[in-house]
């Protein structure tokens, strides 16, 4: 493993100290170039000392949250693994617990894998296809 990816596991670790378990608002004046993409920003920002989570405004008065970890691995790419039952725990905590969300898989050619992160798009209803829970 090379100097650069453990000084950055190095920070990471040490600015996951500084949250808890349950995900804050991180107020933009306190947003920094880890934290956020560069090239299009997002409207809430969300830490913890495991996740990191971006929201943005979408077409059709949808939203995306992007959510990847706080650590990376030896090979320096976010560490992968966030289960449904913890991409629900995330929703809830950034106050979307009450918001439909689906996650889209497209097809191979349009697939863009660049970071291991989630990506959920909060809609303003349910669809055509949901599931509800009294079985309709």
């Amino acid at each position: 493993m090379n100097k650069v990816i453990r000084v950055l596991q190095w920070h990471l670790r040490e600015e996951n100290k500084k949250y808890g378990s349950v995900l804050v608002d991180i107020p933009e004046s306190q947003w920094t170039d880890t934290m956020i993409s560069l090239s299009v920003r997002p409207r809430e920002v969300w830490r913890s000392s495991q996740f990191l989570v971006e929201v943005f405004p979408e077409k059709d008065g949808a939203s995306r949250m992007s959510v990847c970890r706080t650590m990376v691995g030896e090979d320096g790419k976010w560490v992968d693994g966030i289960s449904w039952d913890q991409l629900m725990k995330i929703k809830d905590q950034c106050g979307y617990g009450r918001d439909w969300a689906v996650e889209i898989f497209p097809p191979n050619d349009d697939v863009v894998n660049v970071a291991n992160m989630r990506h959920l798009w909060l809609i303003p209803s349910a669809p055509a296809f949901a599931w509800i829970k009294d079985g309709n």
